[in-house]
């Protein structure tokens, strides 16, 4: 199967600002990389994975991507693409969960997240204590592989923390300008802003904590390599 040389690659995890920061980039790029820029909003909303990619390269000018802005699983394409700039943003783990249930399960069920059975609740918070580590190929049997994390950690050019938004949104910029020798700026959009209302967040948060082990081992790894302690 025929894949394209990618230049710069942003792995968008769910819920941590990705739409935000995926707007932004591709402002950013647009004049540099006319029409060879993935992004779902401008095919038919498919993120760029592997259950898809049959449909994504009967796209025009498939071959000609040079970036991808897009929800991307690591394991996935990282060997066929190997992208020559990589990113990422990761997200206080628990504060993730919290706005994944209230952005996709929320608005259907009109449940609070602290309301649900337990055993829903425990199933909802299993599936997704992991994601950031699952999503980035760390997770071996369930539990995060170090291994893989040191060399995760090395790989790619910069991770950001949606906690650190604004700054990190500067220091992306920068990057990116001096690596692809450019001099525009990223401008610093805000989409998919919650403004429901988490019933009982404190009690919430204690409850979602233990099964976020693996994921705070990776945010905390970053927090501690980029001296945000």
């Amino acid at each position: 199967m025929s894949y394209p040389e990618i230049d710069f690659c942003f792995y968008h995890l769910v819920k941590c600002a990705g739409s935000s920061l995926r707007l932004s980039l591709y402002n950013k790029f647009e004049n540099n990389y006319k029409n060879k820029i993935y992004i779902p909003s401008k095919y038919g909303n498919i993120n760029f994975m592997k259950e898809h990619i049959n449909n994504i390269r009967n796209t025009k000018g498939y071959l000609d991507l040079k970036v991808i802005l897009s929800h991307y699983r690591y394991n996935d394409f990282n060997l066929s693409i190997n992208p020559k700039f990589k990113i990422t943003f990761i997200r206080d783990p628990v504060k993730r969960v919290i706005s994944h249930y209230y952005f996709f399960n929320y608005p259907k069920n009109k449940i609070h997240f602290i309301d649900l059975p337990k055993n829903d609740f425990d199933l909802f918070c299993k599936g997704h204590g992991s994601h950031m580590c699952d999503w980035l190929g760390l997770l071996d049997n369930d539990s995060i592989n170090m291994n893989k994390l040191n060399v995760r950690l090395k790989e790619f050019n910069f991770i950001g923390l949606v906690e650190n938004y604004d700054n990190d949104i500067i220091i992306l910029n920068n990057l990116i300008n001096t690596y692809f020798n450019m001099t525009t700026n990223l401008p610093n959009v805000h989409a998919n802003d919650s403004k429901i209302e988490i019933k009982n967040e404190t009690e919430l948060k204690k409850l979602i904590l233990p099964f976020c082990n693996n994921d705070y081992i990776l945010y905390n790894e970053v927090k501690k390599i980029r001296k945000l302690e």
